[in-house]
């Protein structure tokens, strides 16, 4: 665990703390107006909040590697008999571990139920998953990212069969910042509280992937490293809403959120591919490209919300989509492995969050 996961969990900590040792002085009541049902009792003045996450990223489909399975003649597959000898390759890709993060915020109510809040979140994620062993010589692992002109320049020739390795393995990082500025405006319709939000986001997101493959065929090198880098800076507006509906008493309600941004996405994008022969290294590809499009952000949350006095005790499950967030290259068939590349591909995807979130507020 990094020094920032446990710094979201001190941030939870000393929250509980905090609203566990509050004294009735600063209580005032919960009330019914004109039909309306009324959850705060500070409209006015400052508010904190801090909030820990525990999230698990996805990513649309990228394997990296696969299990090659042997059919030999004779042999049968999904009952049909294999007239020659023939393989089938299980294509797997590496997952994101659950991991932690956090939220804070500072809020001015202003008059007539409208807010100023600004909020800062930060998460970050890690996984791995690796594929045989260097130290057997089995051929049962597909290198999927080798191309055949990577493997030509590289020396492997015709002793190339294929992108047979012996192992394979990659390790992926994550990380996510984004803050919020926004203007809320409370309107309430009998029990039924809304909060209406509109605002500017900001964000960046760092992700790195690094693949392994081991014990190439015929090959001149020991392995290949594949080092993929994707840096977002993106701004633009963001609106939605927050709804809060009493049940069982009037301190505990059901909590809604839903909120839509559309962000200019400025990527940077580069891949580097390394072949090792220990104790040189030979960087044979090396490619990058700048390039803006749009990403659109889809949040939504539900859950409780507990109020007592001037705190409240927020919970539940979310779902973040970033839209075109997850891009890679590819380069598919022959290329001339050098500065002008014939073919790159570039392969856009989505990346998402989903988990449970615990949030407390203090009014002042």
């Amino acid at each position: 665990m990094n020094y920032l996961s446990r710094l979201s969990m001190i941030f939870a900590g000393i929250g509980i703390c905090l609203m566990a040792n509050a004294t009735g002085d600063d209580c005032c009541p919960t009330f019914y107006n004109d039909c309306c049902y009324d959850t705060s009792c500070c409209d006015r003045g400052w508010s904190i909040e801090a909030g820990y996450i525990f999230w698990k990223a996805r990513r649309t489909q990228f394997p990296f590697s696969g299990h090659i399975v042997s059919n030999p003649f004779g042999a049968t597959f999904n009952g049909i008999p294999v007239d020659s000898d023939s393989y089938r390759i299980n294509i797997v890709q590496t997952d994101y571990d659950w991991d932690h993060g956090f939220r804070v915020a500072l809020g001015y109510g202003c008059c007539e139920d409208w807010e100023l809040l600004g909020r800062y979140t930060y998460f970050s994620a890690c996984g791995s998953r690796s594929l045989g062993n260097p130290l057997v010589d089995t051929d049962s692992v597909f290198a999927n990212l080798i191309d055949r002109s990577l493997s030509d320049s590289a020396n492997l020739n015709g002793d190339f069969d294929g992108g047979v390795v012996d192992a394979a393995s990659e390790k992926i990082d994550l990380c996510l910042h984004v803050a919020d500025f926004d203007y809320r405006k409370t309107e309430c319709y009998c029990n039924l509280k809304v909060t209406y939000v509109g605002g500017l986001r900001f964000s960046y997101i760092d992700q790195d992937q690094s693949i392994l493959y081991s014990n190439t065929e015929g090959a001149n090198t020991d392995t290949y490293n594949i080092s993929i880098k994707t840096n977002m800076w993106g701004v633009g507006p963001q609106a939605g809403s927050e709804i809060y509906y009493p049940i069982c008493s009037d301190k505990f309600s059901l909590y809604g959120r839903g909120t839509l941004s559309l962000l200019l996405g400025c990527f940077d994008l580069s891949r580097r591919d390394e072949a090792f022969n220990d104790p040189n290294d030979i960087e044979i590809r090396c490619y990058e490209h700048d390039y803006y499009i749009m990403v659109p952000v889809l949040e939504l949350g539900v859950g409780f919300n507990y109020q007592w006095c001037n705190w409240s005790l927020r919970f539940g499950y979310e779902f973040l989509n970033w839209f075109n967030t997850y891009q890679h290259i590819d380069f598919p068939g022959w290329d001339d492995i050098d500065d002008e590349t014939a073919q790159v591909r570039f392969i856009d995807g989505n990346l998402s969050f989903d988990g449970l979130f615990v949030e407390i507020r203090r009014c002042f």
